[in-house]
């Protein structure tokens, strides 16, 4: 059985697909969420009786990430999560404009009100108290190194224990057992938190860090345009649990007619099968995936060498 492993970045990457995909449809992978979806339909049919559309245009927060927010330097903005909000426009008529900035800055936006919407992010009391979550699964983080390199760190304290170094991401939560673990006075000295997966990766082959700290999927693109043709080794840590997982919508910038009337538009595409075709043109299996019996016959492996 593979279980899903996914990330939390800004934009709807492959996690956020394919959390939505199995909520919304037969799929049924473990650990995913399910939703009301006749309840956000009968709100929308009641909210939208006289109005088919947004009331004004939709900000969204747009970050470099793999292949789900690609921005080019002149500032075009493609990539998965792109593709599916296109079709979420063309349903509802309703206008993106896309925001370009960094993770961290982003949550500043929404908690200002300057921005409307932020995709593919993890649940958190802060961000509650200032927009509206729309759970689509449960996402968790994993300790990716190069391929061929095994790490036998299977709990938090045998890392914080050992001398390996961490990348991370800034403005990225994946709850609070992650931010102790950032925070313990032994990793002090160990963690690089940088702006991007391109960083990330090179960080890595220059042996400058042991192993990201983030979902396989965030960096996947980054990965491949370093030249890497091969999967990257992936570990996960008991103690860092899956978060429900989503995207948010601010409550105050943001009309309930507006905020219900996207919700709708995600499940119908989702339950089309549409969003699952866009996910498959964009990332390969094991950018979505952890398979634990891999983990099991890598020391299999290890033992018989011994």
């Amino acid at each position: 059985m593979h279980t899903p492993v996914f990330s939390s970045t800004v934009g709807f990457t492959l996690a956020l697909a394919v959390s939505l995909t199995c909520q919304f449809s037969a799929c049924a992978a473990p650990g995913i969420a399910q939703a009301s979806t006749p309840v956000v339909v009968a709100r929308v049919a009641e909210n939208s009786a006289n109005e088919t559309t947004c009331n004004r245009t939709i900000t969204i927060a747009a970050s470099p990430l793999g292949r789900s927010m690609v921005i080019s330097p002149e500032g075009k903005i493609t990539g998965a999560t792109k593709v599916f909000f296109d079709l979420i426009a063309k349903d509802t008529a309703c206008v993106f404009e896309y925001i370009i900035v960094p993770r961290a800055r982003a949550w500043h936006m929404l908690d200002s009100g300057q921005i409307d919407l932020v995709a593919d992010a993890t649940r958190s009391p802060e961000r509650d108290r200032v927009a509206q979550f729309f759970e689509v699964g449960k996402t968790r983080p994993v300790l990716i190194s190069l391929p061929g390199r095994v790490l036998k760190h299977k709990t938090v304290e045998q890392l914080i224990d050992s001398p390996i170094t961490l990348i991370t991401f800034n403005g990225h939560y994946w709850g609070q057992a992650y931010s102790d673990l950032l925070t313990h006075p032994k990793m002090q000295g160990r963690i690089s938190s940088i702006p991007s997966p391109d960083i990330a990766v090179k960080m890595l082959l220059s042996g400058r860090a042991d192993a990201i700290l983030t979902g396989q999927a965030v960096i996947l693109d980054a990965w491949e345009k370093s030249g890497g043709n091969t999967k990257l080794n992936i570990s996960v840590l008991e103690e860092l649990p899956a978060l429900t997982y989503g995207l948010y919508m601010s409550k105050d910038k943001m009309s309930e007619h507006d905020r219900t009337l996207i919700e709708a538009a995600t499940i119908a595409r989702i339950k089309s099968g549409d969003l699952a075709k866009i996910v498959s043109n964009y990332y390969p299996a094991w950018a979505i995936y952890h398979d634990p019996s891999s983990e099991s016959a890598n020391k299999k492996s290890e033992k018989t060498k011994k």
